[in-house]
């Protein structure tokens, strides 16, 4: 009689075990106690929502759960996860940040953001910390950038934990107020190597790693920014782009060549093109 009830209770986990990767199967008792299995092929349910499959606690099953609506980023060949590396490319990212292992090391590096809860992340974007840019981004746009984060914390799960750059948060040098805050700073913002964030103006673009591969504007079509150009462009831009806007800036030499020096960044992340 014992045997046999030993039997009717072990006989549901041997069915699993017949049917269910072996990965699966701790899942398949805690998880899957109150959610239906899917996407089987992927591996067990805490490779894409984290958690612990371990547990019918509720509580502590759903500890840093990434909920459906970011578990996507696991999910081969995701357009979701494509248009969220899209728009990291469109606005520059990498300007501060490593991403997939390239770009500055101004900011903390993207391939580590992924070990972060995906709400985190979504109110990073929402909310820029100081010295970060406010892209507005829609709430679809958002999910995307997140999924791509996620995705890269994924792939980047191996890569050497790097600090950022010191930041100082001062615009002022040791001779006083930086040529660039008092007379780029009204129209423009950057983040730099040596003052951290400089700037007040949101009239102007951004103007953090100019001289980088991973700016997002040009100088002219097909033409990045460059010290050099940057020299033209401050003595009249109309002879540089016949639309620019923005006014002759008459400085010194001393002055303008602090301002290109304040723009260069040196610090990179590994595997990047930028010297």
């Amino acid at each position: 009689m014992v045997a046999r009830l030993a039997l009717l209770i072990l006989l549901p986990t041997l069915l699993l075990a017949l049917f269910l990767p072996g990965s699966l199967l701790a899942g398949a008792r805690g998880c899957c106690g109150c959610h239906p299995l899917h996407y089987t092929d992927l591996g067990s349910c805490v490779s894409c929502h984290r958690g612990d499959d371990r547990t019918d606690r509720k509580r502590i099953a759903h500890n840093q759960l990434i909920s459906a609506r970011y578990a996507g980023f696991t999910l081969p060949g995701s357009d979701r996860v494509a248009r969220g590396k899209r728009l990291q490319e469109r606005f520059g990212c990498r300007r501060c940040h490593t991403a997939g292992r390239e770009g500055t090391a101004l900011a903390a590096s993207l391939d580590r953001l992924g070990e972060k809860a995906p709400e985190e992340l979504a109110a990073a974007i929402a909310r820029p910390a100081s010295g970060m840019p406010d892209f507005r981004f829609a709430a679809a746009e958002q999910d995307e950038l997140v999924k791509y984060l996620l995705r890269l914390g994924r792939e980047g799960a191996g890569v050497k934990k790097e600090l950022p750059v010191v930041i100082h948060f001062s615009g002022k040098g040791k001779g006083g107020e930086h040529p660039f805050v008092k007379r780029c700073g009204g129209c423009h913002r950057a983040f730099t190597e040596k003052l951290g964030s400089v700037g007040r103006g949101g009239t102007g673009p951004n103007l953090s790693a100019l001289f980088t591969p991973y700016y997002p504007g040009r100088y002219r079509e097909g033409e990045p920014w460059s010290e050099q150009r940057l020299r033209e462009w401050i003595n009249n831009p109309r002879t540089s782009r016949q639309s620019a806007v923005m006014p002759p800036v008459v400085l010194g030499n001393d002055e303008r060549e602090m301002i290109i020096e304040l723009l260069t960044v040196s610090r990179q992340g590994c595997g990047s093109g930028y010297r």
